[in-house]
């Protein structure tokens, strides 16, 4: 893979600050593309410039441009008469493909963008970004933008298809008979864990609003029959009881230490005591390399004051709230999977 400049070999420092500086340049291109859906018309066989001009509305000399763009980061290629085509990198910004990352796309060109022009606001002051960008807490905001609430639920569904993998890879669920998926959204986590272990019966609990809109979900992984929908508030205690193993997906890193040590203290009074609990976060490396957990720990302080954690960080939050920490469980994806036990 070359680099920006077209280099075969990793370019000098300056110039590869540089690449750091611009990354917005990517962040944008993508964005665009993904939004005048260009990936899905190009796999749809619209490949000629003309074409993809006359079909987005797009100036065809500046779409040209764009497409050049997306050509040298190695999301399309283009053939010898001419036409586009996508390729692998490409294929992930498809509408609806296994792994896309169209609506990541859209979220991060959009609010996300918007968000983080003020990190200097949470690096100075230690706060979230997000109502000083957007104006409103997250939750009036999308009650307000339903645009913005379509392309934020539709992110968070297509990266929890990372978290499914790892779920599922990371544990053994052969003698688990009930799980109970706290703060599991509309289901899709626990819906995949269902449907791919037939054994198993689940709850899923969540504030009313949100576990209102699970049905659909249920019933299209075939598993409406075999989970419970419970509406409630962690905060607020009432996790259901009962079960075997208490899933936790991507919650804790949304909350700083105090109100994550708040939910797990309600999830310790609810869980018996031969249960388990499984956190799926990432798990920031305490060495100093390179790993994308740094840059999404930051991402959680501007967007929600909320953070990555270290092993050792999960392992003193599940011992204030009366857990004691097990271990960390690797997975083929950027998540793990880190057990508790009461």
């Amino acid at each position: 893979m070359t680099d920006l400049q077209g280099q075969p070999h990793s370019p000098p420092p300056p110039a590869r600050v540089m690449q750091m500086i611009c990354g917005y340049w990517v962040t944008q291109s993508i964005h665009v593309a993904a939004e005048l859906r260009i990936p899905d018309l190009i796999a749809a066989g619209t490949g000629k410039l003309d074409d993809l001009a006359t079909v987005t509305g797009a100036h065809p000399g500046a779409l040209a441009r764009l497409l050049r763009a997306l050509e040298s980061l190695e999301l399309l290629a283009r053939q010898s008469d001419g036409r586009y085509q996508l390729t692998p990198l490409g294929e992930c910004l498809r509408e609806g493909v296994p792994n896309s990352m169209r609506n990541l796309a859209l979220l991060a060109g959009e609010e996300h963008y918007r968000i983080w022009a003020h990190l200097d606001h949470s690096v100075r002051t230690g706060e979230p970004a997000l109502e000083r960008a957007l104006g409103a807490p997250l939750w009036a905001y999308l009650e307000t933008h339903p645009e913005a609430a379509v392309r934020f639920n539709n992110a968070m569904s297509d990266l929890a298809r990372n978290v499914h993998l790892a779920a599922v890879a990371a544990y053994d669920f052969s003698t688990v008979k009930k799980v109970v998926d706290v703060g599991g959204g509309t289901g899709s986590l626990l819906a995949h864990v269902l449907a791919t272990h037939d054994h198993l019966t689940g709850v899923l609990f969540d504030l009313p609003r949100v576990v209102a809109k699970a049905g659909p979900v249920l019933e299209q992984a075939g598993v409406q029959d075999r989970c419970e929908v419970v509406g409630g508030d962690f905060f607020a205690g009432g996790v259901p009881t009962d079960g075997d193993v208490y899933l936790m997906s991507l919650v804790l890193h949304d909350f700083d230490d105090e109100q994550s040590v708040r939910i797990l203290k309600s999830v310790r009074e609810a869980i018996p005591d031969h249960g388990k609990l499984v956190i799926l976060e990432q798990v920031v490396p305490a060495d100093g390399k390179p790993h994308i957990s740094k840059l999404v720990d930051v991402n959680m302080l501007v967007v929600s004051g909320g953070r990555e954690r270290t092993e050792a960080e999960f392992a003193q939050l599940l011992n204030s709230a009366g857990f004691r920490f097990e271990s960390t469980l690797p997975s083929p994806t950027t998540i793990n999977a880190i057990v508790g036990t009461p």
